[in-house]
C-alpha cells in the first residue's frame, strides 16, 4: 500500500476529470516531474508535519494500490528525500504523468491537519477485504 496526501478540492477536480494532476501541496506533476507518495501511514504523518502543518481546508488521504500503477503506464521510483544524501530516508515518486483516479482504493476526508495526523498515527488499517 502507498499513499498520497492532497487538498481535498484538488482531488474533487481529479475525479470530474479522471486524472490528478498534483505532486505535492502548491506543485503540479509537470513542475516537480513526479508525484510523491509514501509507504506508510508512519511515512506519511512525517510528511504532514512538515509540509500541511500551515494548511487550512479540508485534505484526503489517498491510498494507492501500487499494483495498478504500473498497468497505468507510470512508473514508481523509491528515492531519497535529499537528493545530495544517498543515506536519507527512501519515498516512492511516481513518474509518467497525472495519476488515473482509478489507481486510488480508499480516500478519507479530514477537515484538519490534527484529524489527519490522528489516523495517521495511529497507523496503518487493512482495506476493506484485504487480510489483517
Amino acid at each position: 500500500m502507498m499513499c498520497h496526501i492532497a487538498v481535498a478540492a484538488e482531488w474533487d477536480a481529479a475525479r470530474e476529470s479522471g486524472r490528478y494532476d498534483r505532486s505535492t501541496l502548491n506543485s503540479s506533476i509537470e513542475q516537480i516531474g513526479f508525484m510523491h507518495a509514501s509507504d506508510s501511514y508512519e511515512q506519511a504523518s512525517r510528511v504532514v508535519r512538515y509540509l500541511f502543518g500551515d494548511v487550512h481546508q479540508p485534505l484526503v488521504l489517498l491510498d494507492l494500490d501500487a499494483s495498478l500503477i504500473p498497468r497505468a503506464g507510470l512508473d514508481i521510483r523509491h528515492e531519497c528525500a535529499s537528493p545530495r544524501d544517498p543515506a536519507s530516508e527512501k519515498f516512492p515518486h511516481i513518474y509518467g504523468g497525472p495519476l488515473p483516479v482509478n489507481c486510488v482504493v480508499r480516500v478519507q476526508r479530514f477537515n484538519t491537519t490534527g484529524e489527519l495526523l490522528a489516523v495517521l498515527d495511529a497507523g496503518e488499517h487493512p482495506l476493506p477485504g484485504s487480510a489483517a
